[in-house]
């Protein structure tokens, strides 16, 4: 599936770096194997694993100087919890950068990172294919092993 993303995988490539850029592609690949287990549109779980972390190595005045206008509330977001930031943002730049509307992709992007409450399935297989994903550092390791325990 890789080649018929190659477009959008060039495109991704000048927002983030090579380490980032394999991240997002292990995730889309992880995300489609779930969609299909999960009876999710796995194109749809394809690209929003390719543009979760569009934003994660950007910051406000990055996203500004790509004309994206930014409220109050997403630079007090930044200041106050950055570690989660690119996710919620993520719409925006999205939706900016890589001109897609899909509100399903949009929103499993958005919540990739915190999770919601009542999440649609593919907003739940995009977070679980960002931590699952095989070469995933994650700090919490016995939470994403109970994960396994229950996705798979």
């Amino acid at each position: 599936m890789k080649d018929s993303y190659k477009d959008l995988i060039s495109t991704l490539s000048q927002y983030m770096s090579e380490y980032r850029l394999n991240h997002v592609i292990r995730t889309a690949e992880c995300a489609k194997e779930l969609a299909t287990i999960w009876g999710v549109d796995s194109q749809k779980a394809y690209v929003a694993g390719l543009v979760h972390d569009i934003a994660k190595e950007m910051n406000p005045e990055s996203v500004a100087s790509h004309g994206i206008v930014l409220e109050e509330s997403d630079i007090l977001l930044y200041k106050t919890f950055p570690s989660v930031w690119h996710a919620i943002i993520s719409p925006k730049v999205i939706q900016h950068l890589l001109l897609i509307e899909d509100d399903e992709i949009l929103s499993a992007c958005q919540w990739h990172t915190t999770g919601k409450a009542d999440m649609t399935l593919l907003e739940q297989v995009i977070f679980v294919a960002d931590a699952l994903e095989p070469e995933r550092q994650f700090d919490h390791i016995q939470q994403v092993d109970h994960l396994q325990l229950i996705f798979f």
